[in-house]
């Protein structure tokens, strides 16, 4: 399993999106500028439309619209880094609980 701590689950040109274990949060850096996404929140804005990523960002961080504006990003392209991440931490997640499982049932034929 990856070092998820260290790996980015997410990394472009603007847009950094890394898990911080021992917060138990995501940190969105956009440019310079970190928004930290409190437990649960990277999965509820992955599931969200573009649309309603501005009013949900917005909520996580009042200066959201200025940040992504400043950096030239729209809420499409944030929305699609975050959707990314997600997914890299399910796969990662999905890993894990196949070499366990796969760890028992070896253990359980011997």
């Amino acid at each position: 399993m990856r070092e998820i701590n260290k790996d980015a689950l997410y990394e472009g040109r603007k847009i950094r999106i890394i898990y911080q274990p021992e917060a138990d949060a995501h940190h969105l850096i956009i440019g310079e500028n970190l928004i930290v996404l409190e437990r649960g929140i990277l999965d509820e804005l992955s599931r969200t439309s573009p649309e309603g990523l501005e009013m949900k960002l917005d909520a996580v961080n009042p200066s959201s619209d200025y940040i992504l504006k400043s950096e030239g990003l729209t809420y499409e392209a944030v929305g699609w880094a975050i959707a990314q991440a997600r997914l890299v931490e399910l796969e990662d997640e999905l890993n894990y609980a196949y070499s366990n499982l796969n760890q028992r049932l070896y253990k359980s034929n011997f």
